[in-house]
């Protein structure tokens, strides 16, 4: 999902999120595609636990958190032109999307962008317990 269907305004979500708390980009990079990354996209922690690990592990005090939250919830959209392309492929196919995330990827797809609809089965990796 992230870095196809849903996009982050100023570039890659590692490159904003290193800036947003004035961190080192490759350390920041390191964490996102990062062990305890799989371990949250596989269910065994929150996304809250995610963020609490990107403060701790940079070393940033977690009163930070709600720069990474405004970022998650507001800086981040989805490629209208792709949606509107899966609109129009889902007349004529099935469509489904597979995505590795934490638990509130499904609130974000139903709830904040309201795009369920667009796909016949949505596979989350936090919800299947596999990467």
């Amino acid at each position: 999902m992230e870095g196809v269907l849903l996009l982050s305004r100023g570039g890659e979500m590692p490159a904003v999120v290193a800036e947003k708390l004035g961190a080192p980009y490759q350390e920041t990079r390191d964490i996102f595609y990062g062990e305890f990354n799989d371990i949250v996209d596989l269910g065994y922690h929150t996304q809250d636990d995610f963020w609490n690990h990107v403060l701790d592990t940079l070393g940033k005090p977690r009163s930070m958190k709600q720069v990474l939250l405004d970022f998650f919830y507001h800086d981040q959209y989805l490629d209208e032109k792709l949606v509107k392309a899966i609109r129009k492929y889902k007349k004529r196919y099935k469509t489904g999307l597979i995505t590795n995330y934490s638990e509130i990827m499904r609130e974000m797809i139903e709830t904040k962008w309201q795009v369920n609809d667009l796909f016949d089965e949505i596979i989350i990796s936090s919800e299947v317990g596999l990467v």
